[in-house]
């Protein structure tokens, strides 16, 4: 990289999706909690996602570092991005359309 400036707009945006990801996590954790349980519920979230996701990725970018070097980790960190993005894009259609048939089959039932 010729010069460290270059990353300053990609922290921008790091700023902007870093604060939507965890509004929509403590939100998701609110609502799937059970009655009167939603701050226990946004805790266990906010662990997860700072304290074990952190930490994890910290370590394990840190061995992937040491043995292979930088590139490598910001290469395995993309891959692991992805393949979350497309998990969670893959299960979000399948819930979506077993709502849908749900929903369906209630309307002809009821």
């Amino acid at each position: 990289m010729r010069s460290l400036w270059l990353v300053l707009p990609f922290e921008a945006l790091n700023a902007i999706t870093f604060g939507a990801a965890f509004a929509a996590g403590t939100t998701a954790a609110s609502r799937l909690a059970p009655p009167g349980a939603a701050a226990t519920m946004q805790a266990l979230f906010n662990a997860a996602y700072t304290g074990v996701g952190y930490g994890a990725g910290s370590l394990l970018g840190g061995v992937v570092r040491a043995r292979l070097g930088a590139r490598w980790v910001f290469a395995a960190a993309g891959a692991v991005v992805a393949a979350f993005w497309l998990g969670t894009s893959v299960a979000s259609v399948l819930l979506a359309r077993s709502r849908r048939r749900r929903a369906a089959a209630a309307a002809v039932a009821g």
